[in-house]
């Protein structure tokens, strides 16, 4: 499930309101179960969570393509996607813009948004990724 199904399709919209409009849900395996009606009794060996992002392997296909073409770019952000999806020199990258932006951010709602919004922009070029993300 990428960003643009969950926030912009019908089913996303439901499975949003699913997980109670908690944007911490949305991506985790209720969400995901939802979403695509999948029996929770049925696929109990399937609820682990991949945390090491240094590298695709191990990665559906289509989650790798959806990464690499930004199709996760609503989603938020964390440092383990900072330190296993950008290279050091786009690491400082991220943390220059994220820190020039801390003003705005203060101010905004969506402080979350707007650090994706500079993840995302950083990662879609290249020469920003991890060694093993540049595919």
């Amino acid at each position: 499930m990428t960003a643009r199904d969950l926030f912009h399709t019908k089913r996303g919209k439901e499975t949003q309101r699913h997980c109670n409009n908690d944007p911490s849900e949305f991506y985790g395996h209720s969400a995901i179960m939802f979403y695509y009606e999948l029996d929770p009794d049925k696929y109990t060996h399937c609820h682990f969570e991949k945390t090491d992002l240094t590298s695709p392997e191990g990665f559906p296909k289509e989650l790798v393509t959806a990464i690499l073409s930004g199709d996760m770019a609503e989603f938020g952000v964390d440092e383990g996607m900072v330190s296993g999806l950008l290279s050091d020199k786009g690491q400082r990258q991220y943390k220059k813009q994220c820190k020039a932006d801390a003003a705005w951010r203060k101010a905004a709602a969506a402080w979350r948004k707007a650090d994706a919004k500079v993840f995302w922009a950083i990662f879609a070029n290249v020469k920003y990724r991890a060694k093993a993300w540049c595919v």
